[in-house]
């Protein structure tokens, strides 16, 4: 399984929109469940896990820095064969890790449940 953090000091305060910058590391958080990969619904932004991610070097999102509307939630759809995680902060030692956002398990073919980006302020 992989896991990808977003820093959570990288989510500036900005009117409307907040940047994310995506990094990846190797870990995860065990539990959760996933939804089949499907539409999804207004004032849900997604982001999705390539095929291949799990392969160190390879790209990871697509997209891979985006800016999202403070009011909407994001799914993250795993298209890569390995069960990955998205979890904000910068690792596992990280005592932030998780406070932003956490989706647990995706496996693959699958997208987690929406997630509002707690703390984030504009």
């Amino acid at each position: 399984m992989t896991s990808h953090s977003v820093p959570d000091g990288k989510l500036p305060h900005a009117p409307r929109k907040a940047a994310m910058v995506m990094t990846g590391s190797v870990g995860g958080n065990a539990g959760g469940a996933s939804a089949p990969a499907a539409a999804l619904l207004r004032g849900t932004t997604s982001i999705i896990i390539l095929s291949g991610a799990s392969v160190q070097g390879n790209p990871s999102y697509s997209p891979d820095n985006d800016k999202v509307p403070l009011t909407n939630k994001i799914a993250w759809v795993n298209k890569d064969t390995t069960p990955h995680t998205a979890t904000s902060g910068t690792g596992a030692s990280d005592p932030n890790s998780g406070k932003a956002f956490d989706t647990k398990i995706i496996t693959n073919g699958q997208s987690s449940s929406a997630q509002h980006l707690k703390g984030v302020k504009s």
